[in-house]
């Protein structure tokens, strides 16, 4: 609770600073993300300053220490199981790949290293309102006009926007949703609320069930732990499943068709005979592909999810391989990795082939854990933990300035959010989700500096504009 709140008239509040110049662009470099000019420039501006501040000063918050050891692991990890070398990082294959997760990472080692001001928090919160505004009059456009330029190349029925693919899209806007939503309840703003949830409609458009599955995790997260109010579970659970009968099938026909299909029972059986095939099986990724092959080797059912039944079995074989230390990053995409002769808690790859490539477990858990073990996998959602309970904590410290708590109480709902979309996707290695999450995370890490401590103290600087 705040004893005392300062109010610090500063002249210059107004005024775009390097840091929320760098935030700006990080932001909407991800909605025009297929454009990539913004993003890169962006990610410029923050490795600029985290090459400067890392040098200068070097003081750097001990989450973002904990990012770091994350990030040698993976490198070390790499380099001794042969995966990668030292030219690899220059190679872009590398940062198309297994890199994606470390330049999504990019943004929360920046503000690791700075501080922000109230004013700074305020610019990164605007510019995801405006990316909402100006993403639902897209969608709009697209709905009622039918732009095709704002589809999927080749899926004029998904809503992509500036987006590379469904997933993207529908994991960017389930974000801006998600934000969106949090954000104006606990502010009690009603209209930054209805947009929030106006934001579902391009979310479920684009064609994703891994955003929609992350926006019903966080609709059950503060429903029941966050804000517990039966009458309000009630009416949501009411209002949900009529508008999951109506309004779905009337925005987009064939994400409807397959986020119901997940509800039948031979959605179940498939998924079941599909694990089983997989298990005794000698598969290996990369040996198989839907779009040459056809559907022959799969049991009936719905395509995309059997195909990751199967990538989450070799991810697992994998796992069992090396249970402790994995078969080495970059190493998924390689099935010619070999192990040496040891005990198989304590074993370790040894050779294979460099394999640089996009292809993941579609699953961030299975994934991690194949390349970088049990270890490695603890080791990262430490990180995510962490963050967790220090927005829980700054929400609390900051109970008296409703603007300030609403902004952390959105912050746990993206840790929940992105968490979720990782079950079926590779979201913690998506650059799509992972570099807004990871700047609004940083930004309020780099709030809190000193602030969370000393919660009476903390200075709120006038927005001028």
């Amino acid at each position: 609770m705040l004893k005392k709140l300062e109010l610090n008239f500063n002249p210059f509040s107004w005024r775009w600073t390097l840091l929320s110049f760098t935030t700006f662009f990080l932001l909407w470099g991800t909605f025009f993300i297929e454009i990539q000019v913004p993003l890169l420039v962006g990610l410029l501006f923050a490795v600029s300053i985290i090459f400067v501040r890392f040098f200068g000063r070097g003081i750097i918050d001990k989450l973002g220490v904990l990012l770091l050891a994350n990030i040698f692991y993976w490198l070390i990890s790499g380099f001794l199981t042969g995966s990668i070398n030292g030219f690899d990082l220059l190679n872009m294959k590398l940062w198309n790949g297994d890199g994606r997760i470390i330049i999504a990472s990019i943004p929360f080692l920046l503000f690791a290293l700075v501080r922000v001001t109230h004013g700074e928090l305020k610019h990164t919160i605007n510019t995801m309102l405006w990316m909402g505004i100006i993403g639902m009059v897209l969608y709009v456009s697209w709905f009622t006009l039918g732009v095709s330029w704002l589809a999927g190349a080749g899926h004029p029925d998904e809503f992509h926007a500036f987006l590379s693919s469904h997933t993207g899209a529908g994991t960017f806007f389930g974000c801006l949703a998600t934000f969106t939503t949090i954000y104006g309840y606990q502010k009690k703003n009603w209209m930054l609320t209805l947009l929030g949830l106006a934001l579902v409609g391009p979310t479920f458009s684009s064609g994703s069930r891994e955003s929609l599955v992350g926006l019903m995790a966080v609709a059950g997260w503060y429903l029941v732990l966050r804000n517990p109010k039966p009458h309000l579970i009630l009416g949501t659970l009411v209002v949900g499943t009529v508008l999951f009968v109506t309004l779905p099938a009337f925005i987009s026909q064939k994400t409807y068709e397959r986020t119901y299909g997940l509800l039948e029972w031979s959605f179940v059986t498939g998924m079941v005979a599909q694990a089983e095939r997989a298990a005794a099986s000698n598969w290996q990724f990369g040996d198989w592909d839907v779009e040459n092959e056809g559907t022959e080797s799969l049991e009936e059912g719905d395509v995309t999810t059997l195909v990751r039944i199967q990538l989450w079995v070799y991810a697992s074989k994998r796992v069992l391989e090396s249970p402790l230390f994995g078969m080495g990053w970059g190493h998924f995409n390689d099935p010619n990795v070999d192990f040496i002769d040891a005990a198989p808690f304590l074993s370790i790859a040894n050779g294979g082939v460099k394999a640089l490539a996009p292809s993941t477990a579609h699953n961030s858990y299975f994934h991690i854990a194949a390349e970088s073990g049990l270890i490695g996998l603890a080791l990262y959602l430490a990180l995510w933990v962490a963050l967790y309970m220090r927005c829980s904590r700054a929400a609390g410290a900051f109970e008296a300035v409703l603007d300030l708590q609403a902004y952390f109480v959105a912050m746990q709902a993206l840790v929940v959010y992105i968490l979720t979309c990782a079950l079926t996707g590779h979201a913690l290695g998506s650059p799509s989700v992972m570099v807004p999450t990871m700047v609004l995370l940083g930004v309020g890490t780099a709030f809190l500096r000193g602030n969370l401590f000393r919660p009476e103290q903390v200075r709120l600087v006038p927005m001028g504009s």
